[in-house]
């Protein structure tokens, strides 16, 4: 069956629709993600900031570790985030989710981005796999002063699905309304069509036949 020119308009018109509304929907969704992953940077910035201040009162050595795991797991339970406080060596003084036991084993921290960046410039950041509880973290890391020197760091953790689910149910909305978008357009089409359609002068219909030529061949 072969289409009328409108009709080939009409489906033209509703695919370049279609191909703007998915490319721009790609766009804003990437754009979504790295403006909700900053926010999260951000606010995990003003925690650790605040973490620190409060860790900076405490006047117990960093060897004293019950003292400094109790103020972390306290400090994560108000921030709402996984607070673990490193020596400038590198080593873990405590961990809001691990305990004294799982704390004394963990790894030297030292070489960890986040780490290594916070004793050089004063904040550091990093998004990556935990390798002690195996999930995906956003991590933002401070220095934590005592008498005006630079003691240790202290770093905020969450888990990325937090921001992962935020920026899903903005996709989701930014969906519907692509879809919505999609069918208007397709609806608008469809009436522009009809109006042109109904606004054309009709074709002339044909006259009747003529005498017959005298030059006919007999």
């Amino acid at each position: 069956m072969k289409l009328g020119a409108g009709a080939k308009v009409f489906f033209v018109s509703v695919l370049l629709i279609a191909v703007t509304v998915v490319g721009a929907d790609l766009v804003l969704e990437r754009g979504v993600t790295m403006h909700m992953t900053e926010l999260a940077r951000q606010d995990l910035y003003v925690r650790s900031k605040l973490v620190a201040r409060e860790l900076t009162d405490l006047e117990a050595p960093l060897d004293d570790a019950n003292t400094w795991h109790t103020a972390a797991v306290n400090l994560a339970n108000v921030s709402e985030s996984r607070v673990t406080v490193i020596r400038k060596d590198g080593v873990v003084v405590a961990d809001s989710e691990e305990t004294l036991e799982g704390t004394a084993k963990m790894e030297n921290h030292l070489s960890r981005p986040e780490v290594s960046e916070a004793l050089a410039t004063g904040r550091g950041e990093d998004i990556r796999e935990s390798k002690t509880i195996k999930v995906n973290l956003i991590y933002v890391a401070v220095p934590v002063t005592q008498k005006g020197q630079t003691a240790a760091v202290v770093r905020c953790s969450v888990p990325l699905s937090i921001i992962e689910r935020a920026t899903n149910q903005i996709e989701g909305f930014l969906f519907i309304g692509s879809a919505l978008a999609l069918l208007m357009a397709m609806l608008l089409s469809v009436l522009v069509r009809r109006a042109a359609s109904a606004q054309a002068p009709p074709a002339p219909r044909p006259g009747p036949p003529g005498p017959p030529s005298p030059y006919v061949a007999r």
